[in-house]
């Protein structure tokens, strides 16, 4: 959370593992999970946001889903890296690269449908490119249930 105090991390933030395993125990047919955080200790603005004089990084396991196989996974940045900010857009890459992914940009056959394949294709693909531009790297971590189900359809 944006809250969180990183003095006591265990105490204010929400653990991954805790959440991927409550949303599986749902009875839902489907469900998405994007997250826009990074591992690496610093914040959107380039701030340090532990309290340490040097910068950390945490080096997190790649998350588990289990139970509902409909379930999706997609986070910004890979283990140790820090999720950048695009300025201009006021939207972190990975953010802005996901709302345009919703808009129909990751309609990557035109068919007037994006899928959950689509869609995690389109924002990493996206993500990646547009940090190397600012000289960063940013790697989304994506898990995908069914890379074939629709998520949304809009009209042309």
């Amino acid at each position: 959370p944006f809250d969180g105090d990183p003095d006591f991390i265990e105490q204010t933030a929400i653990s991954m593992d805790w959440l991927l395993s409550s949303l599986s125990a749902l009875p839902t047919q489907s469900a998405s999970v994007y997250v826009d955080a990074c591992f690496g200790g610093i914040g959107r603005d380039n701030a340090q946001i532990f309290s340490t004089e040097r910068p950390i990084t945490i080096r997190v396991k790649k998350p588990t889903i289990r139970g509902n196989t409909s379930m999706d996974y997609l986070s910004a940045s890979s283990s140790g890296q820090y999720s950048s900010s695009l300025a201009s857009e006021r939207h972190g890459i990975f953010t802005y690269s996901l709302l345009k992914g919703l808009k129909g940009y990751s309609d990557l056959n035109a068919d007037g449908q994006i899928t959950v394949g689509e869609l995690h294709r389109y924002v990493e693909e996206q993500t990646a490119r547009t940090s190397q531009l600012n000289n960063k790297l940013q790697t989304p971590v994506s898990i995908i249930g069914d890379s074939t189900r629709v998520m949304l359809r809009y009209g042309r």
